[in-house]
């Protein structure tokens, strides 16, 4: 999982969630923390309410005007905006995350907070965190500061698509400074509703029809050793992207077979818009990676992969692992 933001903070965001207690959960109240006595006003989510688009199923909701709430006259977080609106639908751009998603705030404390962040987190209908966004701003001392998350990554595998996500979580805290010196510190803690629809890829183009295109079959030795070839025991990461232009359905098969043992086979069909989409239908083996055969000397291996759209086009290419 990729997340954009707006320093170097990504080390310590599963820091965040280990430290954390309300970390995951979508149940959340404002609160104070033990560094300060004030309290938050909880903000009116009103701007958040779900709206209709009329966008069909697999779209991008088009950019909305949406009403623009007063900064926040108290201390609290407040809803402002977001790309799509409330109600709307987009998918996952680049297998990371929402990319052209953005959510704004408003956010308000009595005292200044250097070292702060906004940790965002979107749950599904279920109560489960599916996507996650966090930038750091500084907040002066009782001044309202807007804030824009401006991309939400990818954090868990919730439900089969389209996933409808219900609530967004907001959170402003503190890691303390040098950055991770402290205990997150949470300061105030407040949900919104959102009501989005996200689909696993965009919808395909209306091309032509067109053919299935192998664009990158993929070996490379993971960890101990790295590299090539592999030595007995190795773990290998292996994968295969499949394009096609007019974003037809594919069916991907690969089959890994090192000397002396059966074919590992592993297939997995991918719907309309995936072969089209910018990361293309892409297949591995996945978890636990594929590991080297003990054998004297080097391991070999053949590695193949087989595409067949939807209309029965086929296309298919194979390479070595490790020599002879």
């Amino acid at each position: 999982m990729v997340l954009i933001r707006r320093s170097a903070l990504w080390p310590t965001l599963l820091v965040t969630c280990l430290w954390a207690s309300g970390c995951g959960e979508p149940e959340a109240t404002p609160t104070s923390p033990s560094t300060s006595t004030a309290s938050a006003s909880a903000p009116s989510s009103s701007a958040a309410a779900a709206t209709d688009t009329g966008t069909p199923p697999g779209k991008r909701s088009p950019r909305v005007p949406q009403p623009q709430p007063a900064p926040l006259a108290v201390p609290g977080i407040a809803f402002i905006s977001s790309n799509p609106a409330p109600g709307g639908s987009t998918y996952i751009t680049d297998g990371s995350g929402l990319g052209d998603a953005t959510l704004t705030f408003s956010v308000r404390f009595g005292t200044p907070i250097p070292d702060a962040a906004l940790l965002v987190e979107l749950f599904d209908e279920a109560g489960q965190s599916c996507f996650l966004g966090l930038v750091e701003h500084a907040i002066p001392a009782d001044r309202p500061e807007t804030i824009t998350v401006p991309r939400l990554g990818w954090v868990s595998r919730c439900g089969v698509f389209p996933i409808h996500l219900a609530t967004i979580k907001a959170t402003l805290l503190s890691f303390g400074s040098p950055l991770g010196s402290s205990p997150r510190t949470d300061y105030f803690v407040q949900s919104f509703p959102i009501g989005y629809t996200i689909d696993r890829y965009p919808p395909p183009p209306n091309g032509p029809p067109a053919l299935p295109v192998i664009t990158d079959l993929f070996w490379r030795t993971a960890l101990p050793v790295g590299g090539a070839p592999p030595i007995s025991g190795d773990p290998v990461n292996i994968s295969c992207r499949v394009a096609e232009s007019d974003g037809a359905a594919v069916t991907v098969k690969l089959t890994l077979a090192w000397d002396g043992f059966a074919p590992i086979v592993k297939s997995q069909a991918f719907p309309a818009g995936a072969s089209s989409s910018s990361e293309g239908a892409v297949m591995d083996f996945g978890f636990p990676r594929q590991r080297a055969p003990i054998v004297p000397g080097f391991p070999h291996a053949v590695l193949s992969c087989e595409a067949v759209n939807s209309r029965g086009d086929a296309t298919y290419q194979m390479t070595e692992i490790g020599t002879n």
